[in-house]
């Protein structure tokens, strides 16, 4: 009787231990955009869980990929990018060589390219998404990347709703027996989504949320609606965060501007505990832009803690390659593995 007390005992620390070690750490995935080759830096993949190789776009009229041109030498494929080339072959691969050196999970973005009426939309009133779910399929086992994420951009209306469960659904019946998860990338702020999110949930093994530049209430209590209103299962949920800082107020006749966390330092002293940040207008250095940020050391890690005690899936970044160099002691990637904890590879 005391051994058969003593093994529940030992059962029931052992179970505690696990689940302690799963609130210390906490997966981390980050986007690499493909308009930030010149950035690419192997090396940072070794702090990541996940790598989002962004992006490809559909091809509404057949259901192919968007493509530019292919090389019938060396069979290279460039990819149409909103401007120009974006993701080619040669970038596919060595992203995927590095991932596996450093045993990253890779998945291939899909977007819109800021169009989801012409390029989403219009896909699936073609009727082409399965066409586009096999081409997708084929490619993800080409390269062997085992993800897929779609940033549709996102729904407005009853009907942008209905579409893209379509094309979620038509991914799922084509990845899916193929061991490829399916992901997506979402901004909660917009009620849409948010009816997305609640009666498609299930179509989706990761679901992205794009609170960037939140300040840490905005960012806990976005996360927490989506939970407890629209009964999101929170261990799908991905709490997203920018290496990058906004533009609080545009100025007159001009765009509101964005400014990579890479850039910035090389323009003032981050000193990494600023929330908000005054940069001088590149044409007039006596006016003074604030950029929200919400990602200073500080506010990471209340974020980061939020999600661990909370039992969220993970962090998300927009994006990788908006990083400094990972020799850099400035590196943001390596500060937030240093706060999500060791990778459980």
């Amino acid at each position: 009787m005391k051994t058969q007390v003593l093994l529940v005992l030992l059962f029931t620390l052992s179970c505690f231990n696990v689940q302690a070690k799963k609130q210390d750490s906490l997966p981390l995935t980050a986007f690499w955009f493909n308009g930030g080759w010149e950035h690419y830096e192997p090396e940072a993949l070794e702090y990541l869980d996940e790598i989002i190789i962004f992006a490809v776009a559909p091809q509404p009229e057949t259901g192919g990929i968007n493509i530019i041109s292919v090389d019938e030498k060396s069979g290279n494929v460039n990819y149409r990018r909103r401007s120009g080339i974006g993701l080619t072959t040669e970038m596919i691969n060595t992203i995927v060589a590095d991932a596996k050196k450093y045993k990253v999970k890779t998945t291939l973005g899909i977007n819109g390219m800021g169009k989801k009426e012409t390029y989403f939309n219009q896909l699936v009133r073609n009727n082409k998404q399965d066409e586009f779910a096999k081409n997708i399929r084929d490619l993800c086992i080409k390269h062997g990347i085992i993800g897929v994420d779609v940033d549709y951009e996102h729904p407005s209306s009853d009907e942008d709703v209905e579409l893209l469960a379509k094309i979620f659904i038509a991914l799922n019946k084509y990845l899916k027996p193929e061991g490829i998860h399916v992901s997506g990338a979402f901004g909660v702020k917009r009620e849409h989504t948010r009816k997305f999110l609640e009666k498609y949930h299930t179509l989706l093994d990761q679901i992205n949320i794009m609170n960037y530049t939140n300040t840490v209430a905005q960012f806990k209590s976005g996360l927490t609606d989506l939970v407890t209103k629209h009964k999101v299962p929170k261990e799908k949920v991905f709490g997203g965060f920018a290496f990058y800082g906004k533009e609080i107020k545009k100025r007159e006749g001009t765009e509101r501007a964005s400014i990579d966390y890479r850039d910035l330092v090389k323009i003032i002293d981050v000193k990494d505990t600023e929330d908000m940040f005054k940069v001088p207008a590149p044409d007039d250095p006596d006016y003074l832009m604030t950029f929200k940020y919400n990602n200073s050391n500080q506010s990471v890690e209340a974020k980061m803690q939020f999600l661990k005690d909370n039992g969220y899936g993970g962090a998300m970044i927009w994006a990788l390659n908006h990083d400094v160099s990972v020799s850099n002691p400035k590196s943001r990637i390596r500060f937030f593995r240093s706060v999500t904890g060791e990778r459980a590879l």
